[in-house]
């Protein structure tokens, strides 16, 4: 937080103002590994379980808890409501529960890492309102949260669709907008303890519905590491175990030889200072689709900023460009549906996995190379770090594909409403099935070409091996 006050207060836009986040500059290069995400709870991961972040063999599942607070202690509270939550909205989610579940301890609570509100507005018509200089991204001013409470109560107007990106999460945030749009705890949950999963609920006919996807995926970053040599042991601090839930570190250079005497030896050099990661990012998305006047809404959660992974303020730039493309603003021209600005998002997950089996295929010819030339054993156990490594992305982008059909599956209650006549509703749903496949499509190229490089590094791993 800073002393220094803003001339005015910022403000969502209820009119077709137009706005601007801040814009991004370039790949952002770390100076560190990145940090490890945490392993998957899978069985608490939705709605659908009847004993959320209970284990089976904890004491909790033989007592019974504190008696639910009843849904109307939010509104005695007034302009504090949000605070009862999620106690206050799902009366199961007592005390212990939030606390097993760490939905308070897993937001950021780093005085320096400023909680940052961003939105992009899709008007009636499908257009997106362009940036503009006059309506920068809100910053939660903390001491302040009455305003931001009073902003999020504020319906907008003349909009299809707003789509908010929060950065570094505060718990006052989190609370303030599960109990606006009544989102399930299970949202929160999943994403801040990286857990992919998907469904619906709330689903009201003709009315709208809510839909929640956190995916788990991979993204190549650049990091920092001075020139060295094959001389210069390779880092395996952490080769002890495989953990699939490390990053990979990937490297590429070029073979040279030397002579010793009258013998010619290999050596690699690693040929570039600026190396990569493989790590795991997440995608969390939360979509309110209503008939309301005040539009749609998606949520948008990042990790903080110690993650160092996609922020919110790159995702703004991107869903920004999804609006600049005309093969998609003919898709948001042709159907009302915002479920097709959601669609698009997911694309962002698409190219990350490509850019990232394109770098790991040049890193296995690298270590293919290696494996052949030298007699190191650390290459060996590189080759099964990876092999598990592989197994696992394989299981992430099943997750991905899921997470597709998911969509295609789940058409907006919405479309049952006046708003859509026969026609629109069937040239809709054909569009969304379409456009669907398109994904599914280079989901399953994805899947294909992970399997050959799986297959590369078993034969690679198999005949160092056999050399033995």
């Amino acid at each position: 937080m800073t002393d220094r006050q803003p001339p005015t207060r910022l403000r969502f836009p209820q009119n077709n103002r137009h706005w601007l986040g801040h814009t991004g500059h370039g790949t952002t290069t770390h100076s560190g590994k990145p940090q490890k995400t945490p392993a998957p709870i899978y069985r608490h991961a939705a709605p659908s379980g009847p004993w959320p972040w209970m284990d089976l063999e904890s004491e909790d599942m033989m007592t019974l808890e504190t008696e639910p607070v009843s849904s109307q202690m939010q509104l005695a509270e007034g302009n504090y409501q949000w605070r009862g939550y999620p106690q206050s909205l799902f009366g199961n989610w007592v005390t212990e529960r939030v606390k097993r579940c760490k939905m308070v301890d897993n937001c950021s609570k780093d005085s320096l890492e400023k909680c940052r509100i961003y939105y992009v507005d899709v008007l009636e018509n499908g257009k997106f309102k362009p940036p503009s200089d006059d309506n920068p991204p809100l910053d939660v001013n903390e001491q302040d949260l009455a305003h931001l409470w009073g902003q999020l109560q504020t319906k907008p107007t003349g909009l299809r669709l707003r789509v908010l990106l929060i950065d570094n999460l505060k718990h006052p945030v989190l609370q303030m907008l599960g109990t606006r749009y009544i989102i399930e705890p299970f949202f929160f949950t999943s994403s801040l303890n990286w857990i992919p999963s998907r469904y619906q609920e709330e689903v009201v006919k003709q009315k709208g519905d809510h839909i929640t996807v956190t995916l788990l995926f991979v993204r190549t970053v650049s990091w920092e590491k001075a020139v060295a040599s094959s001389q210069n042991k390779h880092n395996f601090e952490d080769e002890k175990a495989i953990d699939t839930q490390e990053s990979l570190s990937l490297r590429s250079g070029r073979v040279l030889s030397f002579v010793v005497g009258s013998v010619s030896r290999p050596k690699f050099l690693v040929h570039s200072s600026a190396e990569k990661y493989l790590l795991q990012d997440l995608l969390a998305l939360h979509m309110i689709r209503t008939s309301d006047l005040s539009g749609s809404t998606i949520i948008s959660y990042h990790p903080g900023a110690h993650w160092k992974r996609t922020t919110a303020e790159k995702l703004y730039n991107i869903v920004h460009k999804v609006g600049e493309s005309v093969y998609w603003q003919k898709i948001f021209e042709q159907s009302k549906d915002p479920t097709f600005v959601f669609l698009a998002i997911l694309w962002y997950a698409l190219y990350a996995w490509d850019e990232s089996l394109e770098h790991l295929y040049a890193h296995m010819n690298w270590l293919e190379t290696n494996v052949l030339l030298t007699n190191d054993s650390h290459l060996t156990t590189e080759l099964h770090t990876i092999q598990a490594q592989l197994l696992h992305y394989a299981s992430l982008l099943e997750d991905f594909r899921k997470s597709v059909t998911f969509v295609k599956n789940t058409p907006s209650p919405i479309l049952e409403s006046s708003e859509f006549t026969d026609p629109a509703r069937r040239d809709t749903n054909k569009l969304m099935h379409k456009e669907c496949d398109n994904l599914l499509s280079e989901i399953e190229r994805l899947a294909f070409q992970l399997k050959n490089i799986t297959d590369l590094v078993r034969v690679s791993a198999t005949a160092r091996f056999d050399d033995r």
